[in-house]
């Protein structure tokens, strides 16, 4: 199937050489360079339209922001969601939405206004009423947060407080959801910062459970559940099944303080296991979370975005996953810890991550948003190892990054990136690397995906992928798990596994398309 590229557009191009056959699905497949082109200017807003004074540091929330790049409308192409805040200025502190036009534009949509009061952080899109399309939980520092429901046509209503949502006065700087009580309802898991555990006592909750009880409302199980992480502060979080027994478990990403991990008992309650799990020290600063089978084993893995300086883990941490819930700490095996290798800065600060196939090969490159004189680290995977790619947006400056989310918004198959700048406006990274096959695999509804599992066999290659509600830092990512099929031209076998534990399957599945399996 012909692969459209869209040249046109204000373009910075970075590439990165790679030799012949190195990671290869087939023999004498060739690993593709990656190209990056930056289109922003393509939507004028997105690029220029600042908030928090330009990059004024004391005006904006130092957390802050994420993105969603998810579709809202339900035609099919992807739209952005742009939480804002500004200390010094009201008037850009609201929700900006942005209607995917195809082809990697966007035009401003948005529709929503709220309390100028607030400084929005995080947004996780999720069918949290089952009506089949996607709501917003939107997190606040220092609350109130607010859940909006989404009315169609852009227009959403906030029903936080009648949802029990709202978590007035707290300051949420995380959240995912997912269905962990296996009800068949969508239920929300949001993190709290808090400054330290002397402030705030050590039984002071740093994750909060909301059970959804299916009638539009929430209650919070937090303790029956034994999901509190207790005197943390969470800034990232990754909801999968990583033990593999068939439920979610909740990884938790804390600042100055050790992770945790909730493994989940089978039914919605929890106990941390994050000292036997070997994830508990890794990344004592931890910031974004991402999850996905970097070794190729058919399990997950997880990476943890940190503070480069912080702990003997020399910054990022990659927890390469054992079985049985046991964890390898392999970050610096695989030359993924952080900057020092890369002769950047110290100083330099690592937030957003996604685990995914950039050029389509088969299998995960890493990319991290960054703070600091950077804002873009990207690692390709080659024959097994992580080969640093530099830096793609160094004309840029010191762009302050935080959020990232991964979708493909030009309709081409592979993996755009959408990053939410602090002080700044959005920045749209489009994927123009001549790349590999791809199948991508949409589980529905959208009440059913958050937490399954997708499993892709092509060319005698086994892959998986989870989707998640609430990703990276701060971010949502479309529920769709996208794969690269390198030069094989057809999956023999495509598996979803829902959180509930129904399958879903489809064989001989061509290349080059979205296809959708639904909950039985």
């Amino acid at each position: 199937m012909p692969r459209r590229r869209n040249a046109a557009a204000l373009a910075l191009v970075v590439m990165a050489g790679c030799s012949e056959g190195e990671g290869a699905l087939v023999p004498g497949w060739a690993e593709p360079a990656l190209a990056f082109t930056v289109v922003s200017a393509l939507s004028p807003d997105l690029a220029t339209a600042p908030f928090g004074g330009g990059n004024d540091w004391r005006a904006t929330d130092m957390y802050a922001p994420g993105v969603a790049l998810i579709d809202l409308d339900g035609d099919g192409v992807l739209d952005l969601v742009q939480p804002r805040n500004d200390r010094s200025d009201p008037a850009r502190r609201p929700l900006r939405t942005y209607r995917g036009l195809g082809g990697g534009r966007f035009a401003d949509a948005t529709t929503v206004a709220w309390d100028p009061a607030s400084n929005a952080t995080a947004v996780v899109a999720f069918d949290y009423d089952r009506d089949d399309d996607l709501d917003l939980f939107v997190g606040v520092d220092g609350g109130p947060s607010v859940l909006y429901r989404n009315d169609g046509g852009f227009r959403f209503t906030d029903v936080a407080a009648v949802a029990g949502t709202a978590l007035p006065g707290r300051r949420v700087l995380a959240a995912a959801a997912a269905d962990l009580d296996r009800d068949g309802h969508v239920d929300l898991f949001v993190g709290l910062w808090n400054a330290s555990a002397l402030d705030h006592g050590p039984g002071t909750a740093g994750g909060v459970l909301l059970r959804n009880r299916g009638d539009g409302t929430f209650e919070d199980v937090t303790a029956a559940a034994g999901a509190g992480c207790q005197g943390r502060s969470v800034l990232g979080l990754a909801i999968a099944d990583l033990d593999g027994d068939g439920d979610l478990d909740v990884f938790v990403a804390n600042d100055y303080f050790p992770a945790c991990l909730l493994e989940n008992r089978g039914d919605g309650t929890f106990v941390d296991r994050a000292a036997e799990a070997g994830v508990l020290r890794g990344a004592w600063n931890g910031m974004g979370v991402a999850v996905g089978d970097l070794d190729g084993d058919g399990d997950l893995d997880l990476m943890v975005t940190d503070d480069e300086v912080a702990d003997d883990s020399r910054g990022n941490a990659v927890y390469m996953n054992d079985g049985g819930l046991r964890f390898a700490s392999r970050a610096i095996d695989l030359a993924l810890d952080g900057l020092a290798a890369l002769d950047y800065p110290s100083w330099l600060v690592c937030w957003g991550v996604g685990l995914v196939d950039l050029d389509l090969d088969g299998d995960l490159d890493v990319h991290v948003a960054t703070h600091g004189g950077r804002s873009e680290l990207v690692w390709q995977q080659q024959g097994g190892r992580f080969v640093a790619q530099g830096d793609l947006m160094a004309q840029l400056g010191d762009a302050d990054a935080r959020g990232s989310a991964y979708g493909d918004i030009d309709g081409d198959g592979d993996l755009d990136i959408i990053v939410g700048r602090r002080g700044a406006g959005l920045q749209v990274l489009r994927n123009d690397t001549r790349a590999g096959e791809f199948l991508a695999v949409a589980p529905r509804p959208y009440a059913a995906a958050p937490g399954a599992q997708v499993m892709v066999t092509a060319g005698g290659h086994a892959q998986v992928a989870v989707i998640q509600a609430g990703s990276s830092y701060q971010s949502t990512s479309p529920p769709v798990a996208t794969f690269g099929l390198g030069a094989t031209t057809e999956a023999e076998r495509v598996e979803v596994r829902f959180a509930d534990g129904a399958r879903a399957t489809r064989e001989h599945v061509p290349a080059g398309q979205v296809i959708v399996l639904r909950h039985p």
